[in-house]
């Protein structure tokens, strides 16, 4: 069985805090029914968390809207009650 983290990291794409670092993007590759969500910070307000949403469903990716470069970021698997499956901080 994979580990959380791996769980977690199948579940972000490789667009990620790309394209001058001012977007991030959610790909749900799984089939549980859970949505994903991208846990992200930007330079312009490094102590707030902003969270991006995927509740579209299996092999959809939901993408934020551009602004400052985003520095870090984490992708997760909501678990409802229970703690989220997450992919490491990512310091692009």
């Amino acid at each position: 069985m994979r580990d959380t983290a791996q769980r977690a990291r199948d579940r972000y794409s490789d667009t990620f805090g790309d394209r001058g670092n001012g977007k991030t993007s959610v790909k749900d590759n799984s089939s549980d029914g859970d949505p994903v969500k991208a846990e992200y910070h930007r330079t312009s307000q490094p102590d707030d968390k902003r969270t991006l949403w995927n509740h579209s469903g299996p092999g959809t990716t939901s993408t934020s809207a551009d602004g400052s470069r985003i520095y870090k970021f984490k992708a997760c698997d909501e678990n409802y009650g229970n703690p989220d499956d997450c992919s490491g901080r990512v310091i692009p």
